[in-house]
């Protein structure tokens, strides 16, 4: 736990001072945006980019489109787009959403689980994992467990809650449509951090390949701290965060400045399937178990 107050003085000499912060899904996105864009660049994605700082890329057989929209408050910050087709134009079979605050390394672990796909494609059965998940892919749900996350399940949903409470994981079964999950929702998938008024989110749709979502809550429940500053902080998660600074023996090397810019040489921005849904653990036992 940390305060305000003890932040404040961390950064009193240096605004930007870095610090070791844990746990990362309460960590904010971010200082280097770079990193979630950088594996669509080196698999040779196409690029274009908008005039308040938006970053649009497609892949070169047109059947993954990304994009990084700093002022797209209801859109989220990144988007994620598959279709099984070759055309630009077709429909997504299932699309994945992550709005600011969400945390940087996660949505980067997915887009390289997404590249490395799409670099091992191959003719078979199972030579598009980008599309579909491979037989025996981990389920999304699978790291949550194993970093001690409290499960409840039912017919219809499963719920993951963190330790803390502050971060729930949330797979549903019930009445999905596709014009919905394209939408407002509901989501096959839904991850939302924080409690109160303000919480941030990230979807996948019934479509999204598991192991592509397990490489996601992977990342986001990695116990190795992340580097912020006090200024990417929320407040509101103040009281649940491990907080230190950075030594100068152990620094690190400063991060790119906020945006993606240098994977893509852009400017930096407002920032320095198959239809059924994913599958369920078993419903817990009768004993006890331990919320875009």
């Amino acid at each position: 736990m940390v305060t305000a107050e003890q932040l404040d003085a961390y950064a009193r000499e240096d605004e930007l001072r870095e610090l070791l912060v844990s746990p990362r899904y309460l960590a904010g996105t971010g200082l280097d945006l770079d990193m979630v864009i950088r594996p669509l660049a080196d698999a040779g994605f196409a690029q274009l980019r908008g005039p308040d700082g938006e970053v649009f890329m497609h892949s070169r057989c047109h059947r993954i489109r990304a994009a990084f929209l700093p002022e797209g408050d209801d859109l989220g910050l990144w988007q994620v787009v598959v279709a099984a087709g070759s055309m630009p134009m077709h429909l997504p079979l299932w699309k994945a959403v992550f709005d600011d605050g969400i945390p940087a390394e996660a949505v980067a672990a997915f887009t390289t689980a997404l590249a490395a796909d799409l670099a091992a494609e191959h003719d078979g059965p199972e030579g598009r994992p980008f599309l579909y998940a491979p037989f025996g892919a981990t389920p999304g749900w699978y790291p949550l467990g194993e970093a001690g996350w409290h499960s409840t399940a039912d017919t219809h949903q499963a719920q993951f809650r963190s330790p803390d409470g502050q971060a729930e994981l949330v797979c549903n079964r019930g009445a999905l449509t596709y014009a919905g999950e394209m939408g407002a929702g509901p989501y096959a998938w839904e991850l939302n951090v924080g409690s109160g008024r303000i919480v941030e989110t990230a979807t996948f749709t019934s479509g999204t390949p598991t192991h592509l979502i397990a490489a996601f809550t992977s990342a986001l429940t990695n116990p190795t701290p992340v580097i912020r500053n006090r200024a990417s902080l929320a407040r509101r998660h103040l009281a649940h965060l491990t907080v230190r600074p950075v030594e100068p023996a152990a620094a690190l090397p400063a991060p790119p400045r906020r945006g993606p810019a240098a994977a893509v040489a852009l400017p930096p921005g407002r920032f320095p399937t198959p239809t059924s849904g994913p599958p369920l653990p078993p419903a817990p036992a009768a004993t006890p178990a331990p919320r875009r």
